[in-house]
């Protein structure tokens, strides 16, 4: 079991993302960033990341200790998305991987990833991994293509053990595929 104590909760970010950039100097190796709301969530290119405060999971893990060449950078995407496709099968949903980093049930979105790398050489110095899931939200903006919950596909949780149980699963893959 992996003991959290690199937690840092934050009633409200701009971006959790941004915030473990900024803060990157500080931060250690499997920090996690976490935001009951965020007023700027961000996407994958010029899109933003929507959520309502207190009802999903939104966190940003700092990876230092990588030990990947750049170039073998998608193992760090694959051991995320898989890592929340293996979270949500625990609860009996059914997820797969819509390339490069959302996790889809059915037609529906239900997670978005973004990760960011800090390249020194051919190495990777750092990644933020930035995780949107949608764990307890129910109605959601009109303009939003097809998203969906955990609470929508009948799994209702709390947000802090869920984030222990998917750092358990993050870091061992990890571990696994020689990531740190």
């Amino acid at each position: 079991m992996i003991i959290l104590d690199n937690i840092l909760w934050h009633d409200c970010l701009s971006s959790t993302n941004t915030y473990a950039r900024e803060h990157i100097q500080d931060l250690d190796n499997m920090s996690v960033v976490a935001a009951l709301a965020q007023t700027g969530g961000r996407g994958q290119g010029e899109h933003t990341w929507e959520s309502e405060p207190g009802r999903n999971l939104l966190i940003s893990i700092v990876l230092k200790d990588v030990r990947i060449p750049a170039s073998q950078q998608t193992l760090i995407s694959d051991a995320v998305a898989c890592s929340v496709v293996q979270l949500l099968d625990e609860y009996g949903i059914k997820a797969w991987i819509k390339p490069p980093n959302d996790v889809w049930v059915g037609e529906k979105k239900i997670c978005g990833i973004l990760i960011e790398h800090s390249l020194l050489g051919s190495q990777i110095r750092w990644s933020i991994i930035g995780v949107g899931l949608n764990v307890n939200q129910t109605i959601f903006p009109d303009h939003l293509p097809n998203p969906t919950s955990m609470s929508l596909e009948g799994a209702e949780t709390d947000i802090q053990p869920l984030l222990v149980q998917f750092m358990e699963i993050f870091s061992s893959r990890c571990i696994s595929s020689g990531i740190r």
